[in-house]
């Protein structure tokens, strides 16, 4: 005999309906919640790429499951768009635009440009944060690295993993100034906080 049971089905879904599924109730009532069944729980995901869908579920009403999508289309477009522009801002277009190029034709970058996954995203990120230390250690300005230590915190609302590029703010550190340690050690704390 068939067995009748009230239990939901929890199979598991791909990572991309749960983002969707998280973005939906942020756009709605402004929290980041899953409903299984009905039961508004929170999301095992940070909210991060999710709220970065939100500008396409706006804009697109008749065709929202497109949102995760043009995200990263966008997300991989503005990669490709600043790549140029890093290798242009140290004066070298050429080698910027074979970057670009090739980031392009990567295959990896192609299919992660079209998928529905918080990947990109976070690979942005991180590209960020090393393109902003770079810039702050070669023209001996501070704020660049204080900017990639706040990309790095906001990155962390994407994928916790990116904690794990956190030594690279140790370039704080390594700034070159002939000022005090203590004035050092306060910056390099400032960079954590």
């Amino acid at each position: 005999p068939l067995l009748r049971t009230h239990w939901l089905d929890l199979d598991p879904y791909p990572h991309a309906v749960k983002y969707f599924a998280q973005a939906n109730p942020i756009l709605k009532e402004a929290t980041p919640t899953i409903q299984i069944g009905h039961a508004r729980l929170p999301s095992p995901y940070p909210p991060g790429y999710p709220i970065l869908m939100l500008p396409w579920l706006a804009s697109l009403p008749h065709h929202q499951v497109l949102a995760p999508f043009r995200t990263n289309q966008v997300i991989g477009l503005l990669l490709l768009v600043g790549s140029f522009g890093f290798y242009f801002s140290i004066g070298r277009p050429a080698a910027g635009g074979l970057a670009t190029l090739l980031l392009a034709t990567q295959p990896a970058f192609t299919s992660f440009s079209r998928s529905s996954m918080s990947d990109l995203a976070g690979a942005g990120a991180a590209v960020l944060a090393f393109a902003l230390v770079y810039c702050g250690l070669t023209r001996v300005r501070r704020w660049p690295i204080y900017c990639a230590a706040v990309d790095l915190g906001l990155s962390l609302c994407i994928r916790p993993q990116l904690l794990f590029f956190a030594p690279l703010l140790v370039a704080m550190a390594l700034f070159p100034t002939g000022e005090s340690w203590p004035k050092g050690f306060t910056h390099c704390c400032l960079v954590l906080v």
